[in-house]
């Protein structure tokens, strides 16, 4: 994540609401029981669409009450590096760029990403681009659904992302903002208070590692620095994790 970019940021946005969408509840035993929270590790914009996002599949099953969510975030307020973003969210095909007028193709998203992830057009083979597919994958991921990721936080939100711009390294404007102030900031603000009183925040909490089951291979849990508390080190066990810090930090 960039000051003057936020394409991490948005593939995160892609892939959490991705995964989250094929979340299915299991009933096995121990940490799936009720009382077992689900634990998000990051409150930057891809912790809070995490969060977001459960809120919503935990409630259509009912599950809200007995699965509660909690986010652990070593700083003692939320954001992340999300909140230092303040150039836009880059989309291709959104909502917002009909509104305007404005031609873009997904496809033509994905070429810019790939020119730019090599250094620029110049430095380009188109005949070995084929060679390197986890990349290619990557770029699909994030390109493909990045109008779906600012239109969910239109239609979720009502964020009002409608200064759009064209950016270094875009061949259409796609870099999305609000009209006015810092976009990283009214982002994560907008998200936050629609989901604050849902979620339990855990600041100043330093995760340092994931706890597994040895006999099963699947994480359980995780083992936290509290500095709310002396620094103790403390366990916090959960019927899933989520992480969500990708930032600088």
């Amino acid at each position: 994540l960039s000051h003057c970019s936020m394409s991490t940021l948005l593939t995160y946005l892609t892939l959490i609401i991705m995964a989250l969408q094929q979340l299915s509840l299991s009933d096995s035993p121990p940490y799936c029981d009720d009382g077992y929270p689900i634990i998000i590790v990051g409150s930057g914009l891809a912790g809070h669409s995490a969060a977001a996002e459960l809120i919503t599949i935990l409630s259509s099953q009912n599950k809200l009450e007995s699965h509660p969510i909690i986010m652990l975030e070593k700083e003692p307020k939320f954001g992340g590096n999300s909140m230092k973003a303040t150039s836009g969210i880059n989309g291709a095909g959104t909502e917002f760029q009909k509104e305007s007028d404005i031609k873009d193709d997904p496809n033509d998203f994905s070429k810019d990403t790939y020119y730019s992830a090599l250094g620029g057009k110049s430095n380009i083979d188109e005949s070995k681009q084929s060679e390197n597919p986890e990349m290619n994958g990557l770029i699909t991921t994030l390109t493909k659904s990045s109008s779906s990721a600012v239109n969910w936080l239109k239609n979720e939100f009502d964020l009002q992302l409608t200064a759009i711009s064209q950016c270094g390294g875009h061949s259409h404007p796609r870099t999305h903002r609000p009209p006015a102030g810092p976009a990283g900031n009214i982002i994560v603000k907008t998200v936050h208070k629609k989901i604050e009183d849902q979620v339990e925040w855990r600041y100043n909490s330093l995760v340092l590692q994931i706890l597994m089951d040895t006999e099963s291979k699947t994480v359980i849990g995780v083992k936290y620095k509290d500095n709310n508390d002396d620094g103790k080190i403390k366990d916090l066990y959960g019927m899933a994790v989520i992480l969500t810090a990708g930032g600088f930090g």
